[in-house]
């Protein structure tokens, strides 16, 4: 079993956040702000999701889950007026 404990969660959102930040200010200076931050959401979640992915046991259904993904995301990304509906779409 790889089951994740408390501690390596904690660790992986403290990372994600960190990372999140940093790429945050990196993007700021590419991008407007409001398309770096939604590059910043979509990339952690799903490196939240592959982090998930990986630690499961199960087998089946992981192309699925990439591909729903995928599509919520993109839809998400057309279709979300606000940040925060945005973010929410991802959760």
């Amino acid at each position: 079993m790889k089951h994740p404990g408390f501690f390596e969660g904690v660790a992986f959102a403290v990372l994600a956040a960190v990372l999140g930040g940093v790429l945050h200010v990196t993007l700021s200076m590419l991008f407007p702000s409001w398309v770096a931050l939604r590059l910043i959401i979509a990339a952690l979640a799903l490196a939240y999701l592959l982090y998930l992915l990986a630690r499961s046991d199960s087998r089946i259904g992981r192309v699925t889950t990439i591909t729903a993904w995928a599509a919520v995301a993109m839809a998400a990304w057309w279709l979300a007026p606000t940040p925060a509906v945005y973010l929410l779409s991802h959760l």
